[in-house]
């Protein structure tokens, strides 16, 4: 069949699909297999792919899973937005901390259970010691190591129902008199 009457009889013959995260020049060689068992002559394309540019993770919010308490555990929320790569890794860092807590370099841990996904939340746990306030900073990592820029995070930590601070026992004691 001349090539002219070929090109007016052109069908879809199936697609190609690929994700790039990086820039390649690929060539593929395509052949037709007919009905009857025949093959079309191989036909080269070129393609010159070029990845997106790297989006990194966003952190979309940080909040608790409840109060923070003296000897309770308690989770941090991290909900995020992914980027171009899942998210593997997250860096905490003490901010600033009342309570004993310091860690001016950060603490890099790895997270399960993200791979593919577009979002989600990561639960970071946290078991107070003492009473008082801290603030974290929270960067999350993906596979090809970027990193979202840098969620902060202040809380409170209080004493257990029924456990008064030393100034505000002789308070009650007061009041409890009626005084």
């Amino acid at each position: 069949m001349p090539d002219d009457q070929a090109a007016g009889r052109r069908l879809q013959a199936g697609s190609l699909t690929s994700r790039a995260r990086r820039d390649n020049d690929n060539e593929f060689a395509f052949v037709l297999v007919f009905v009857d068992g025949t093959e079309s002559k191989p036909f080269l394309r070129h393609f010159q792919v070029k990845a997106p540019p790297a989006a990194p993770p966003r952190i979309a919010s940080l909040s608790a899973s409840g109060e923070f308490v003296v000897g309770r555990s308690t989770n941090i929320r991290i909900a995020y937005a992914a980027g171009t790569a899942d998210v593997v890794k997250v860096r905490r860092k003490v901010l600033g901390s009342d309570v004993g807590w310091k860690d001016a370099q950060g603490r890099t841990i790895d997270v399960d259970g993200h791979k593919g996904r577009a979002s989600g939340t990561i639960d970071y746990l946290v078991s107070p010691n003492d009473a008082g306030k801290a603030a974290f900073e929270f960067v999350l990592i993906d596979a090809d190591g970027n990193e979202s820029l840098p969620g902060r995070f202040e809380f409170e930590i209080v004493k257990a129902a029924g456990v008064w601070p030393a100034e505000c026992a002789e308070f009650a004691v007061r009041c409890a008199q009626g005084r």
